[in-house]
């Protein structure tokens, strides 16, 4: 059933119907009562390439993102989704694992959407195709697919560098940072290193293969044969893992030593000991994705970096 099925159908007009359909002031209440009904009992469904052929514009959002499980991830969704709603944008979301997956969902929005959003690139993504398509696209906090794109991200650098500062200033001067492949996070140990230019302070980087609390856990060895007095972690979910050698070999966190994530994951912000992280600025770069799309402007190309936030809690603060 179409629109004008549904308006027939209730003996009223089209108009009528907009404005019930829409929550708009100026219909009587047994008539809207009546046209809802109707609606749930026809399953009606607004057709929304019609709505969008006709304004010439679209209230959709594609969103390409991941099967990602990681808790920043799906703050980092939710939070882009709750932007858009301000501005009475709905999210259309598919989860793209390859190239080809990615091209399909693009192909399926034609006509549906104007603008659309990736939260994850493969660092294997060419992105050729998306020159095939009409689309605007934004890439949020993510690599994207050629320097010339719009890409809004986290300073993951600054949060790094407010770390090192952090631990310098508390008395630190034996840090380790457990590295899970950043270079950004690396980028910003070295700046602050520099910046605070003290020689006696030393850093000690141990490489990890993965940045899950197993991985954590299995850097204890090493970090406690560098007799450190501090230890960032490149995740929360490895500091947590490092938190279980912790207690196996009685080591007092926050007393015997520092110790400092990244992400603020609830786990860590919960844990006997709350640990001390890097909050990524989630509402900024939602927003400023969400500001782009109420404007109806093309994206500029560049990169936009929004600054990371050291959340100081018990595992660092003495």
């Amino acid at each position: 059933m179409n629109l004008k099925e549904l308006a027939q159908h209730c003996g009223v007009s089209v108009r009528t119907v907009n404005r019930v359909l829409k929550k708009q002031p100026g219909v009587r209440k047994e008539v809207a009562e009546k046209v809802l009904a109707a609606a749930r009992e026809y399953n009606y469904v607004p057709n929304i390439l019609a709505r969008n052929l006709k304004n010439r514009s679209s209230r959709i959002v594609g969103v390409i993102s991941s099967k990602n499980i990681y808790e920043v991830w799906q703050k980092r969704q939710i939070r882009l989704i709750e932007e858009l709603a301000k501005y009475r944008y709905s999210a259309l979301i598919s989860c793209c694992a390859s190239e080809e997956e990615a091209e399909a969902t693009l192909k399926g929005w034609g006509g549906i959407a104007d603008y659309v959003i990736f939260t994850t690139w493969q660092e294997n993504w060419q992105g050729n195709f998306l020159n095939n398509y009409p689309f605007k696209y934004i890439f949020l906090d993510c690599r994207g697919s050629e320097d010339n794109c719009c890409r809004i991200v986290t300073d993951r650098g600054s949060g790094a560098a407010a770390v090192i500062e952090h631990f310098y200033h508390s008395g630190k001067r034996r840090i380790v940072h457990v590295c899970a492949g950043s270079p950004e996070r690396s980028e910003g140990i070295q700046q602050a290193i520099v910046e605070i230019g003290d020689p006696g302070l030393q850093l000690m980087t141990i490489y990890s293969k993965g940045m899950m609390a197993e991985d954590g856990c299995a850097a204890g060895d090493a970090i406690m044969q560098s007799k450190p007095d501090a230890v960032f972690f490149d995740t929360d979910r490895m500091a947590l893992g490092f938190y279980r050698y912790a207690a196996k070999y009685n080591i007092k966190i926050g007393r015997d030593i520092a110790i400092c994530g990244f992400d603020n994951d609830t786990a860590g912000a919960s844990a006997v000991i709350p640990l001390s992280s890097v909050e990524h600025p989630l509402e900024l770069i939602s927003a400023a994705a969400a500001s782009i799309i109420r404007k109806q402007i093309t994206p500029a190309p560049g990169k936009w970096k929004y600054p990371a936030k050291l959340i100081v809690r018990e595992s660092s603060a003495k």
